[in-house]
């Protein structure tokens, strides 16, 4: 559930998947809303770390 101050990178971050990741299981939407649930699912190989990673867009 997204919560106040949630961003697509935190929560990205905080559950080690690409922001691309999150977007694609939501219809590509980057956009996050209160009271919101996302679908948190990795879709990619890469390292949730790595540059590649957190510089991809949908």
């Amino acid at each position: 559930m997204v919560v106040s101050d949630d961003t697509m990178s935190g929560i990205a971050e905080r559950f080690r998947v690409c922001v691309r990741d999150i977007a694609r299981a939501n219809d590509d939407n980057l956009d996050v809303f209160v009271d919101e649930s996302l679908t948190i699912k990795r879709t990619t190989d890469i390292d949730v770390g790595s540059a590649e990673c957190k510089e991809s867009s949908v």
